[in-house]
């Protein structure tokens, strides 16, 4: 039984710093102590933070652990709404159907197609304008905020894949900042508070994916390769209407997360040597790379080994999802820890890819460890094993079929060709200072990341 006063401090504690933060001070003390496993309590309830391979194997026990329902509230209500056709689970029948849906919206085909008719375009027009912006200025070189940049790229070529959207208006942007905003707050939703604007610009967005959703009715033949699309074609007397908006939605809103992993790349690429930084160069110029950089599939990219084992080593290193909630639906044990039925759990995503026992010095920006294994979500040790499958979990554990998230591997290649296609184009020099921060539940780069911008 965890004291009350340890209860009421964690949760102030969770409160004021975000659920992220506090999941990773939580990881630090267990990797310091050389613990799987932290007991503490929280909101109520006793919580456990698992810290290692082995006890994400455990979160993932449907025998043991429920994941149904056991999102924030916020994430919640911000994603799924008050809806009863929304699917929150992460367990069960209704999710295994969900997810089925799913990695048929991100097979090889579409994500090929999206790649070349959607991240190509976005990117060559930016990057583009940057160089147009540095002749303009009669300059060399410009210091641009590039983070910002990158995110509003990222938002409009989401509601593109999501919905078919190709114009977003400024109104919309305001929409999703405030929708944004609320994920930091807490759930309160009474006037003049950022929960209440957040659910506003929610509605504002669901309101525009309706209407692309009839758009995609009246005109199927110009909407062929959207979520949307991928959606209806599969529609059935279970998928309603509400339930292919609610999925858009959150579709759009871990197409979010991307923004956070270039940027994270091209900071970890400042803290390297120069020899990864010119050998990268090198790979980017060479002629393999060209039809990668030009017509992107899932295939090409893998010629381009070294971009690939940079972004993972960003992946890891800053972690998009750094941790999952689950609920204990068995009195089990874990590491010579009791934990009862009803108990909150926590997978710490951020404290497996931290783990030195698992990643040898983590807190370096070393992409060269995944030398010969830099093409899947594999952890280091290669191994398909029940342990193996929970090393590298930055979309989550084991595999796309079961609990890995379906577009990570989608994630995985735009990610891969967004920043071939800005360093090919932009030599973007980063104080070696610069870093990321944990800001409530998200993870951003200090100031906005400020960078000095000149042609490659």
């Amino acid at each position: 039984m965890i004291p009350l006063i340890t209860d009421a401090v964690e949760t102030v504690k969770f409160a004021a710093t975000g659920a992220t933060l506090w999941n990773a001070e939580k990881g630090q003390e267990a990797l310091r102590d050389g613990r799987g496993i932290v007991a503490t309590a929280l909101l109520g309830k006793t919580t456990f933070v698992l810290t290692s391979p082995q006890g994400l194997r455990f979160f993932y026990d449907e025998s043991r652990v429920a994941r149904a329902g056991a999102m924030v509230v916020t994430s919640r209500v911000l994603t799924g709404g008050d809806s009863p056709d929304v699917v929150t689970e992460l367990d069960g029948e209704k999710h295994a159907a969900r997810k089925a849906l799913l990695n048929q919206a991100t097979a090889t085909r579409v994500v090929d197609l999206i790649l070349q008719a959607v991240w190509a375009p976005r990117l060559a027009t930016w990057t583009s304008s940057v160089l147009e912006r540095i002749a303009a200025n009669d300059t060399l070189a410009l210091t641009l905020n590039v983070y910002d940049d990158i995110e509003l790229l990222v938002w409009q070529a989401g509601f593109a894949m999501a919905i078919g959207l190709d114009a977003v208006s400024e109104d919309l942007l305001a929409s999703v900042r405030a929708w944004k905003k609320g994920y930091n707050s807490l759930p309160l939703d009474i006037p003049l508070t950022a929960f209440h604007y957040a659910v506003q610009g929610r509605d504002a967005i669901l309101g525009i994916i309706r209407h692309q959703l009839t758009l995609h009715r009246q005109e199927p033949e110009k909407y062929q390769h959207t979520l949307l699309s991928v959606l209806l074609a599969h529609q059935n007397d279970t998928l309603s209407d509400d339930a292919i908006v609610h999925e858009s939605l959150h579709f759009f809103q871990a197409i979010t997360g991307i923004p956070m992993v270039i940027a994270s790349t091209l900071i970890g690429l400042s803290k390297t040597d120069a020899k990864h930084s010119l050998a990268l160069q090198k790979e980017l110029k060479d002629p393999s790379s060209q039809a990668f950089l030009t017509s992107p599939t899932t295939t090409n990219v893998k010629d381009l080994p070294i971009l690939s084992r940079t972004v993972k080593e960003a992946l890891r290193r800053y972690v998009v999802l750094p941790f999952r909630l689950g609920t204990c639906i068995e009195q089990s044990e874990f590491d010579g820890v009791l934990v009862n039925k009803g108990d909150t759990l926590m997978a710490s995503f951020w404290a497996v890819h931290m783990n030195p026992n698992v990643y040898p010095s983590p807190e370096t920006f070393d992409p060269d460890r995944w030398i010969g294994n830099e093409f899947g979500l594999l952890g280091p040790s290669k191994s398909e094993s029940p342990l193996g499958l929970f090393e590298f979990v930055a979309f989550g554990g084991t595999t796309r079929d079961q609990r890995q998230c379906a577009g990570g591997l989608t994630a995985f290649t735009i990610i891969r060709f967004a920043v071939a296609k800005i360093l090919s184009s932009l030599d973007i020099q980063i104080p070696k200072d610069q870093d990321f921060t944990w800001k409530q539940n998200l993870v951003v780069p200090v100031d906005g990341m400020p960078c000095l911008v000149r042609k490659a």
